[in-house]
């Protein structure tokens, strides 16, 4: 996280001592400063700012609030292999270390795209293997907001039977 706490002032130019608190227990001197959380959470990062001609100037504070937003982790499971035509149950199991809602946005391979719960079901209307995909979205709307999982699944065409006879054996529709 970059933080900036140049719009600080003080009326003469070059006088300002600045300390940062990011509310992790980590510190940083100056205006400036960019600090990596190890942890997700909510912390209290604060700018404290003293005037360095006159120390008496009491000490000014800013507090902004950071969210540290951790990704959710997903697997994604596949019930049976299927035949065109059956309905294929997927199962998104979903973790977010945050505890966010998740929301799921799911991509069978065929074309078919659906919003739904970490648990859906999906008809294939022509054998072939498909790349199934599950987006979980934390909705905190940070970089690390989603988790994505995929596998592959096979289609099978069901048989079709068909008998050939040499013409002198065949009898019209019996």
């Amino acid at each position: 996280v970059e933080f900036d706490g140049s719009g600080s002032f003080a009326h003469t130019k070059g006088t300002l001592s600045a300390m940062w608190d990011f509310g992790d227990g980590e510190s940083a001197e100056g205006l400036k400063a960019t600090h990596a959380y190890q942890k997700s959470g909510r912390y209290a990062a604060v700018l404290s700012v003293k005037n360095l001609i006159n120390p008496a100037c009491s000490e000014s504070q800013d507090t902004k609030n950071v969210l540290v937003n951790a990704p959710p982790a997903v697997v994604l499971t596949v019930s049976k292999a299927a035949c065109v035509g059956e309905a294929v149950e997927f199962i998104a199991n979903a973790h977010d270390p945050d505890s966010d809602v998740l929301e799921y946005y799911w991509t069978f391979g065929d074309g078919t795209m659906l919003r739904g719960g970490p648990k859906v079901t999906h008809e294939y209307q022509q054998g072939g293997q498909y790349r199934v995909s599950v987006i979980t979205d934390d909705a905190q709307k940070t970089s690390c907001s989603t988790g994505t999982a995929e596998t592959f699944i096979t289609i099978n065409t069901p048989p079709q039977a068909h008998i050939s006879l040499p013409a002198h054996l065949q009898m019209n529709n019996v």
